[in-house]
């Protein structure tokens, strides 16, 4: 490495050098009887020489990785035995999934609390979009993997920090407030979720401010008073089970609640939202409001 930075060393000398050290160990059956030594020694280390600085094995690869630099680079020889060197020391022909986890956490880590740049953000998309594609196939390939999720406005965070923006309706106002990271738009909903990230649809729960008006509007009331009616009717709960039953799912579906629904007009409904007790949305105006306790749906007319 001093001769790398001597600015008197000719870089194709040292370049021979540093290949002959390689042709050295590779032909002399010393990877056959010492690769162990070899793997163990040397892995964490910076030891595969790419013309301009030493590496560590793991974070080089022979197939075409573009779409990791500059974390990751791609690294080829022409001589076999060279070849063989490498991987001895670590070198993978491609990434696999452990990799791209592994980069992710590195990736995270680097950063420490700041946004990523332009390039880190777009490597980190495609770790993530890889991630995705192997766990649609295995998904337990996460396991207790405490995931970083990349979010809207370019953090890498942990995925319990990161809401799924699966509820559009709650989206801005939850925005406006900033408590919550929202999750990046290229990022798979189907991996945030499986990553334990909290979702907006089913997460949050919102909590009214205050009693609501109730509407005096006569039609309203009537309008109200016969969806309510037509939601107790054996008719609609019959029509509502077979739409709700599948081969998959087992047990018995209850919708006897719906016999204790009323619908109840209300002039405006303001809520405040709220992840696992801290608020997230204060103002929230909505068309409608369900209260578990009563069975009431409240509804803006």
């Amino acid at each position: 490495r001093e001769c790398v930075s001597n600015e008197l060393a000719l870089p194709e000398n040292f370049d021979r050098s540093v290949q002959r050290v390689y042709e050295f160990i590779a032909s002399r059956s010393i990877i056959n009887q010492h690769g162990d030594w070899l793997k163990d020694h040397f892995e964490d280390t910076l030891c595969l020489w790419n013309g301009t600085e030493f590496l560590q094995a793991n974070n080089t690869f022979q197939s075409d990785i573009s779409y990791l630099q500059p974390w990751r680079v791609q690294l080829q020889t022409d001589k076999p035995e060279i070849r063989k060197l490498f991987e001895v020391l670590g070198q993978k022909l491609t990434p696999t999934i452990d990799d791209y986890l592994e980069l992710v956490d590195e990736i995270a880590e680097a950063t420490d609390g700041e946004p990523l740049g332009k390039d880190d953000a777009k490597c980190a998309i495609e770790l993530l979009r890889r991630i995705a594609n192997e766990i649609v196939v295995n998904r337990s390939i996460l396991g207790n993997w405490n995931l970083s999720l990349l979010t809207e406005d370019g953090y890498l965070l942990d995925a319990e920090e990161v809401i799924i923006p699966d509820a559009p309706w709650r989206f801005e106002s939850i925005r406006e407030m900033g408590v919550v990271s929202i999750l990046h738009p290229q990022i798979s909903t189907f991996l945030a979720r499986l990553a334990q990230a909290p979702s907006m649809a089913i997460d949050v729960i919102e909590q009214p401010q205050g009693k609501f008006s109730v509407s005096r509007d006569a039609e309203s009331i009537d309008i109200c008073n016969r969806w309510a009616k037509n939601i107790r009717s054996r008719e609609f709960q019959n029509g509502l089970l077979r739409l709700l039953r599948h081969p998959n799912i087992e047990g018995d579906i209850n919708v006897a609640w719906l016999n204790q629904i009323s619908i109840i007009p209300a002039t405006a409904i303001i809520t405040d939202l709220y992840l696992e007790n801290e608020q997230i949305a204060s103002n929230v105006s909505g068309d409608y409001y369900y209260d578990h306790e009563t069975c009431k749906f409240y509804l803006r007319c």
